[in-house]
């Protein structure tokens, strides 16, 4: 038969509360602190996931934006290309406004001048033709010296 040695309830015994003490005192708070660390591990994993949404949001919206300020600029750039071919046009309409005065000035004073001249050289003329007549009917002998004086009022008053 076998017999159960006290000893060997003793060691039986002995490995028992071992293992009740090392479950207690090792088992239970490693168990627990990888629990906590594999529940924080997800928990960074959610946040890494979050972080990685929200900057792929931020990426977008910031394109948004890109296109949105470069449609802006656009939009700026041709009005000013349109403003400055307003204001060009102004200043050509009024330089062709300005010309047209000038001329038509300058029109004006050259009929006035013309009359004047006209005027003066009527003026010169008809004193030439009293000058002329003056002389013809006070010299008035026959037709030869009539022309022969008024060949020379001619000459002396530089018209030939």
């Amino acid at each position: 038969m076998i017999g159960i040695d006290y000893s060997l309830l003793i060691v039986i015994l002995n490995f028992v509360v071992l293992l009740i003490v090392l479950n207690k005192i090792l088992y239970k708070p490693i168990t627990k602190f990888l629990r906590e660390r594999q529940a924080k591990i997800a928990d960074d994993m959610d946040q890494a996931v979050k972080s990685r949404d929200e900057a792929g949001q931020l990426v977008e919206q910031r394109k948004q934006d890109l296109k949105a300020s470069t449609e802006e600029m656009r939009l700026l750039m041709s009005k000013t290309k349109h403003e400055a071919e307003d204001q060009a046009g102004d200043i050509i309409r009024q330089a062709h406004g300005q010309q047209k005065k000038i001329l038509a000035e300058t029109d004006a004073l050259l009929i006035t001048e013309k009359k004047k001249a006209m005027q003066e050289l009527e003026s010169r003329v008809a004193r030439l033709i009293a000058d002329v007549a003056g002389k013809i009917i006070a010299d008035k002998m026959d037709e030869e010296t009539d022309a022969a004086l008024i060949e020379q009022l001619l000459k002396e008053r530089g018209v030939s």
